[in-house]
């Protein structure tokens, strides 16, 4: 995990510790995706599921307990005049329907590899100048890797090849068979089944 202190101070405030305290939104690249914001309050949940039923002594692996991604709740404030907030609402709205992840860092811990699921706004515009209030939803975007095995070929049998000739595949002399007429039985239920129908129909 990255220092925090390491980003540039844009969106850093000192504390009654005179200490730095960084707040921002960050792209791969160590960009601020959101320039100048305040942030208002931040909440994060870390959920995940424990088997409920009871297990054999001994027998707790780690299939038995999941950790669903970070959830972070939080409301950014923007400040400006109304060509400035519509900016930024657009920018939030640009990573709402797009797919570019990001890190939130606090002064307490960054949450990487973040995409904004989520978020509502409201205004609050005097004489041209104002506050935008948007209350985000981020959720924690998984990813795993695949992992592929190779195969030397050259340890695997040879394919059994088909013969040049069709007819030079061996055969099976199995006899002369001539069309059987059948057992007596199966004939006399055919001529029956032709009587009834004879009388259903004629």
């Amino acid at each position: 995990m990255a220092i925090l202190t390491q980003f540039t101070q844009s969106n850093s405030i000192v504390n009654s510790k005179n200490t730095v305290e960084v707040w921002d939104f960050r792209d791969k690249q160590g960009t601020s995706i959101f320039g100048s914001v305040k942030v208002m309050n931040i909440g994060m949940e870390a959920n995940g599921t424990v088997v409920s039923q009871p297990i054999e002594e001994g027998s707790f692996f780690s299939y038995n307990k999941t950790a669903e991604p970070h959830h972070v709740q939080c409301v950014l404030c923007f400040e400006g005049n109304a060509q400035h907030l519509q900016s930024m609402l657009t920018i939030v709205e640009k990573y709402k329907t797009g797919l570019d992840t990001f890190s939130i860092v606090t002064p307490y811990q960054e949450y990487e590899n973040m995409s904004l699921e989520s978020y509502s706004h409201a205004r609050d515009v005097t004489n041209g100048y104002g506050l935008l209030y948007v209350q985000c939803e981020f959720k924690e975007i998984k990813e795993v890797e695949t992992a592929y095995s190779s195969t030397d070929v050259s340890e695997l049998p040879p394919p059994i090849s088909d013969p040049a000739n069709p007819s030079d595949a061996s055969t099976v002399n199995t006899g002369m068979t001539t069309p059987g007429t059948g057992s007596e039985q199966t004939q006399k239920s055919a001529k029956r089944s032709r009587s009834m129908l004879h009388e259903i129909f004629y």
